[in-house]
Formats: structure tokens, sequence, C-alpha cells
């Protein structure tokens, strides 16, 4: 999994970057509108609306390991079943 790019701008109407966006999904966010109240990326155009998704999908809870929810506990909680 690669790490965000810090100077990759994802939503160029408020300067939004890559490494700022998944900031916000590993804060919690995860619909674009969270991440539009948040740090307003996807609120302009909409034109980078569908970047979010793809950072969500793998940033976002669930997508296991370093990026995304935290798997140690996803496994501890199966064990535990």
């Amino acid at each position: 999994m690669f790490e965000p790019d810090p100077d990759c701008v994802v939503c160029v109407c408020h300067s939004v970057s890559e490494a700022e966006i998944v900031a916000v999904i590993r804060g919690g966010a995860c619909s674009a509108e969270d991440i539009g109240e948040r740090c307003r990326a996807g609120t302009g155009c909409g034109h980078c609306v569908e970047d979010l998704h793809e950072l969500i999908e793998d940033f976002g809870p669930g997508a296991g390991g370093a990026a995304g929810g935290d798997s140690t506990a996803q496994e501890q909680g199966s064990r535990d079943s």
C-alpha cells in the first residue's frame, strides 16, 4: 500500500492534498460528504469526488493493514467470537 503524497493536490478548488484527505479519512471520515465537511475537498466543482471515493476505499475503515482500520483489533475480535 502506498503512502499519501503531501505534494499531490487532489482538490484544486480548495488546494487540499492527498495527505490531508487521508488524514481526515483516518480521523473517521467515511464518505465524500464527511471529507467535505472536515476539509472542504469535493465541495467546489466536484471533479475530485471520485478520487475521494477511491481514497476512502484505500485508506478507510476495512481497508486493512497500516492503511486503513486496525487489523489487529479486527483479528482479535474474530478470535473472540
